[in-house]
């Protein structure tokens, strides 16, 4: 049956009022904290939103707003921060001038190698405009190689100071590994001089290129530790799921480890709630080697980002796992543009996530430039930046519930139709929105699509809720019963789930056995049914003895049990496993008040329910919530069995047995009218 949240003609005018009455507060109420801006120019200004800013607003910057010093909304255009690479204008290489070059090779002992020194005088033609960023390559025949840079620069006075002091200039892999080119803070008129320094096979005898090139506006880097929130090993690989703040735009990434030496292949997926996963960085390599060098690099780069989630893939083969990782997110920030007088001061508004995207005429700017013949880029080349004060509490903040417009009961519901329950105590929270973990319990006696979950209240009035696939991914023990197959010489393990049917993506097998590497095939059991959905080789190597579980993964597959068979051969059966499973649960956001309810699961002819609170999903889901306390789950004390035959699909089903009787009925009696007559 399909539930409907029904309203009269008059309760729908009322909720016109309060939806009307809360889409136009005052505006300096909506933001929980705030910042000063200060204005140094009657040019169009240039405000960097900071990391600080970046992790407190929603993706889009929804939730961010500039005010004068009259309260008044002040229009903005965002400049989202491309990486610098795609925002670069004209580019021009040149071959500066070698003035001096001063080789030297200080001897060593007689087991240590010998040092080699190179020291070089540097510049440019008197006509070279020097704006812009400028970029050092050097080049050299040498195959493989580690050598110290420093580039220093004569200040004022005769000074000599550092552009450049200590970095690693190196080719590692015949080439696939190397790193040749130096940004340069500043490029001064004066000469370069370049010292490189190392041991090796020789002078490295280099050709110098100087790159030059022009961006539209330089941009603010920030760096924010991410949180790790799952870690694996499967197959040689490490498996990082981490999340990323909504408003963070990623440029790149750092991976951060104690370990000493390694060479890693690294991929980058992003994903998030409801969102497959989407290679954003393949194919690069971190490093590090411990030299009296420092050779390493620990960078991936990354295409743009939209879940709130990021997996990332650290190729081991046969190495040990990095230690002690951490993720740190690289990132050029956007910046609003807009246009205030001198010396003026502006409030920042920003955060909770309570009102949506501003359409302000600057927005339409570049396409206006653009019919014109006018570059944008030209236009906002170079805007005076304005500074960000300190991030304090909004005094006019109102914390009052955002989503009390939404927080009413919807149609009453019978819940003798359904089998099980779980009682819930739904606590205050802030926005009037509380998170419910669903549990692989409810989930097994719940449809596969979850159709058939119904929040009540103790007048079994349903309250409206919006349901978030796949949200997390608990692992959970499963018992496991081992039986060998002598005919096979196969070891077969029935791993029974804790709650069945449930949808199941990935095993964590700890075996006590020291090495290993057997085929096996795993299979699902559904109403009896066998299905395969992974096969492959269990492996443990001698020297990963000591290390992680061994992992199984696949695609979602619900079912009652999963059978593992290992194939033995000639060798011992394996020991019995300790064995996780991971499981994807969704999480319910509903904005009902307050108390105690209940959550009715277990109707098979149930239909999804339709309500408005997906109308307003964007705007529920950007909320805070609070999360609700699951009490027990138990079945349904209520439910009856034949209140089913009246309703749904149970009714037409009633109908149909009450019409096969009463045919029945007739035709009985009309044979024994027959048998009667003839007699």
């Amino acid at each position: 049956m399909t539930t409907l949240c029904r309203v009269g003609f008059s309760t729908a005018l009322a909720l016109c009022s309060i939806q009307l009455a809360w889409s136009q507060p005052d505006p300096s109420e909506l933001f929980p904290v705030q910042a000063e801006v200060y204005v140094e120019s009657d040019a169009l200004s240039r405000l960097e939103l900071t990391s600080e800013v970046l992790t407190q607003v929603q993706a889009d910057l929804s939730d961010v707003r500039l005010f004068d010093a009259q309260g008044r909304e002040v229009p903005y255009l965002i400049d989202r921060g491309q990486p610098q690479p795609e925002r670069m204008g004209a580019q021009r290489d040149y071959r500066p001038a070698v003035q001096s070059v001063d080789r030297m090779i200080e001897e060593a002992g007689e087991r240590e190698p010998s040092e080699f020194r190179e020291h070089y005088i540097l510049t440019l033609p008197e006509d070279v405009s020097l704006e812009g960023h400028w970029r050092l390559i050097v080049g050299t025949s040498i195959g493989e190689f580690v050598r110290r840079l420093d580039v220093k620069i004569d200040e004022a006075g005769g000074e000599r100071v550092f552009l450049i002091e200590g970095e690693s200039l190196f080719r590692l892999r015949n080439g696939g590994i190397q790193r040749l080119g130096f940004d340069l803070p500043r490029m001064p008129r004066h000469s370069l001089y370049v010292e490189i320094e190392g041991d090796g096979a020789g002078f490295l005898s280099p050709q110098f290129l100087l790159r030059q090139s022009h961006s539209f506006g330089e941009r603010l880097a920030s760096e924010v530790e991410l949180e790790i929130v799952d870690r694996s090993e499967s197959g040689g690989l490490t498996l990082l799921d981490v999340e990323r703040p909504r408003g963070l735009g990623l440029t790149a990434l750092r991976i951060g480890t104690s370990s000493r030496t390694f060479v890693r292949d690294v991929s980058v997926f992003d994903g998030g709630t409801g969102r497959p996963d989407r290679a954003i960085g393949q194919g690069q390599t971190i490093y590090r080697v411990p030299t009296a060098i420092r050779v390493e690099n620990l960078e991936i780069a990354v295409s743009q980002t939209r879940g709130d989630r990021l997996r990332i893939s650290i190729a081991n083969g046969d190495s040990p796992p990095l230690q002690d990782l951490s993720v740190t997110a690289l990132t050029t920030s956007p910046a609003l543009l807009f246009s205030l007088a001198a010396g003026e001061t502006a409030m920042l508004r920003f955060g909770g996530g309570r009102t949506a995207r501003p359409r302000y005429d600057l927005a339409a700017l570049g396409m206006v430039l653009s019919a014109e013949g006018v570059s944008s880029e030209m236009v906002f080349r170079d805007p005076v930046s304005a500074r960000l004060g300190p991030v304090v509490d909004n005094p006019s903040y109102s914390a009052g519930p955002l989503l009390s417009f939404a927080s009413r009961p919807g149609a009453v519901v019978n819940d003798q139709l359904y089998s099980h329950v779980r009682y819930v105590d739904v606590a205050p929270s802030p926005e009037g929105l509380s998170r419910l973990e669903i549990s692989v319990q409810d989930a097994a006696q719940a449809h596969a699509d979850f159709a058939d979950l119904r929040l009540v209240d103790e007048n079994t009035e349903q309250w409206a809720y919006l349901l978030q696939p796949n949200a997390r991914r608990e692992w959970l023990s499963l018992t496991v019963a081992t039986e060998q197959d002598e005919e096979t010489s196969s070891s077969i393990y029935d791993l029974a789930l804790p709650a069945s049917p449930a949808a199941v993506d990935r095993l964590r097998l700890e075996f006590d056995d020291e090495f290993f590497d057997r085929p096996y095939t795993l299979l699902i059991i559904s109403d009896g049914t066998e299905r395969e959905i992974a096969h492959g080789r269990l492996t443990r190597s001698a020297a990963q003895r000591e290390q992680s579980p061994v992992e199984i993964e696949w695609s979602t597959a619900r079912g009652d049990v999963l059978r593992l068979e290992v194939f033995n051969g000639n060798d011992a059966p394996l020991g019995t496993p300790n064995v996780e499973g991971r499981f994807p649960l969704p999480d319910l956001y509903t904005v009902a008040p307050a108390g105690a309810y209940r959550l009715l699961v277990g109707y098979p002819d149930d239909e999804a329910p339709v309500y408005e609170l997906e109308r307003a999903a964007s705007t529920v889901l950007a909320a805070r919530g609070a999360l609700a306390t699951l009490g027990e789950f138990v079945e349904n004390p209520r439910f009856s069995s034949s209140s089913r035959l009246w309703t749904g699909a149970g009714s037409q089903r009633a109908l149909f047995w009450v019409a096969l009787l009463l045919a029945v009925g007739v035709l009985g009696r009309m044979t024994l009218k027959t048998v009667s007559s003839d007699t």
